[in-house]
């Protein structure tokens, strides 16, 4: 149980770092991570039994350059169609 509430301070604090930096993305991961363990300790029935908290792998966020845009040239038209007999 000890682990499990340490992990929540942990995340807590992942949390509030996620909003102070304005990260909605990072903010909901940490709160259904929050959530995780609190579901978890509501079903632990036997206070003897080892409980294990879940592993949260941690990620980074790499910002992408924009995509160059492409521009097409129109294309002449042929003569003729390939549907024309």
């Amino acid at each position: 149980m000890k682990t499990v509430i340490e992990q929540i301070q942990k995340e807590t604090e992942r949390l509030a770092q996620a909003e102070q930096a304005g990260n909605h993305r990072n903010l909901e991961k940490h709160a259904h991570t929050i959530r995780g363990y609190c579901e978890l300790i509501e079903g632990i029935d036997d206070r003897d039994k080892k409980v294990s908290a879940p592993v949260v792998k941690e990620t980074t966020e790499v910002q992408r350059a924009p995509m160059p845009t492409v521009q097409s040239t129109p294309q002449k038209q042929e003569e003729g169609s390939l549907l024309d007999f």
